[in-house]
């Protein structure tokens, strides 16, 4: 056995290191984190394969030569994959038809298997191997495209068990939560579209729908092509409170008609059905705090005792034990993401924020101890890692007696 066969541990070691550090040196840059996340698992991917299959000792120049590939690759990827005009223009979106994200990962792994593909040449390798890197190349490539989607899914829920709802018409709720200003297809219609076409009684936003890193116009659109459709509920998210214009966003998001649920409890009356719709503001608000005591006391201060329907938005799903507590009927969150990773029939996410690995409350509807109803979004951000199985998702609740 060569001994090159004991360095892809090493240099797999090494590269992540080498990410970790920069992650934690630059935490504030997500879009560094994105790029250096995926190259180390394309060099990974490579370096295995390299060894594994050919037994070949991997010089330093072919090393230096594949990240300098890499690295050049990036500025070609950043530009793709955050342009205005791909996420806006209606022509682009029918060249890329919402496969743009696996498309650059193709383009780019084609680049770095071409490094494979010249030095097989220079070492003379057979046919039969030859075969194998193109079946490889393929395989991967086919993964990547029936993996990695990012056109947005609907998902319906009706829930038929509320005993605080009398009304005969039925009650229509489009959830959106952890938009983080992504901007869809079609200058944001591609999601607005498919919300006005629900004709909604409701919309609520639970959380995160604007993000300090990436720019406001994705929140911005959203508002703007809902102003009217429906009254929107909205609460805070952690990530409203890493910007330093929250209170400047805030109000412009006001401008549209939003309703900002910080803590209180709107009273509305739909076809003569009384309906209490609470909120209340992520814990980051407050700093590091207490977060179990927090969500315990702000839903107390929520609670009231009319036998009417009760809807609450909080951004976080995983606070069930005290959600358990309280009598809502329907409680709205986010933040999970989907746990990112999903393996189709066996795990419903790999991690999430907050609850680890194989998160329980990951994306959903959860039934709890208390007759309560969890739904949690798996929200419409692609701007972080790769969702893998794991589409944008738009839920949409129909509550009926």
């Amino acid at each position: 056995m060569n001994f090159s066969r004991f360095l892809f541990l090493p240099l797999t070691i090494v590269l992540l290191i080498a990410f970790l550090f920069l992650k934690i040196k630059y935490n504030d840059i997500e879009i560094l984190n994105f790029h250096l996340a995926f190259f180390v698992l394309c060099l990974a991917v490579y370096f295995f394969y390299k060894i594994f299959f050919y037994d070949k000792f991997i010089s330093l120049n072919l090393i230096f030569t594949l990240i300098t590939t890499v690295v050049v690759l990036s500025l070609s990827f950043l530009v793709f994959r955050y342009s205005v005009r791909l996420r806006t223009s209606a022509e682009w979106k029918l060249i890329f038809d919402f496969k743009l994200e696996a498309s650059l990962y193709i383009y780019m792994t084609v680049c770095v298997f071409a490094i494979t593909f010249v030095d097989m040449l220079i070492n003379k390798k057979g046919m039969i191997e030859y075969i194998c890197l193109f079946v490889f190349l393929v395989a991967y490539s086919l993964f990547l495209l029936y993996s990695i989607n990012n056109n947005i899914t609907e998902v319906y829920y009706t829930i038929s068990k509320p005993l605080h709802y009398k009304s005969e018409k039925n009650l229509k709720i489009a959830h959106v939560s952890d938009l983080h200003n992504t901007i869809h297809n079609n200058n944001q219609r591609d999601l607005t579209d498919r919300i006005i076409k629900f004709k909604p009684d409701l919309i609520f936003l639970t959380g995160d729908i604007a993000d300090a890193k990436f720019d406001f116009q994705g929140t911005l659109l959203l508002l703007e092509q809902l102003e009217g459709v429906a009254p929107i509920y909205y609460v805070t998210g952690n990530h409203e409170y890493w910007s330093a214009a929250l209170n400047e966003e805030l109000e412009i998001m006001k401008s549209y008609g939003l309703i900002y649920l910080d803590g209180k409890t709107e009273k509305i009356n739909f076809n003569n059905q009384d309906i209490y719709i609470s909120g209340f503001d992520d814990p980051l608000k407050y700093g590091k705090i207490d977060g179990e005591k927090y969500v315990e006391e702000s839903l107390s201060s929520l609670e009231n005792s009319s036998e009417d329907l009760k809807l609450l938005l909080f951004h976080r799903p995983e606070f069930v034990e005290q959600f358990g507590k309280h009598d809502f009927d329907v409680i709205f969150s986010g933040h999970a993401h989907g746990g990112q990773v999903i393996i189709p029939k066996l795990v419903n996410g790999i991690y999430a924020p907050n609850q680890g690995l194989f998160p329980k409350y990951a994306g959903g509807r959860y039934e709890l101890e208390n007759s309560s109803t969890l739904i949690v979004s798996r929200g419409l951000s692609i701007h972080y890692l790769p969702r893998v199985f794991n589409p944008p998702e738009l839920v949409f609740v129909t509550i009926t007696n």
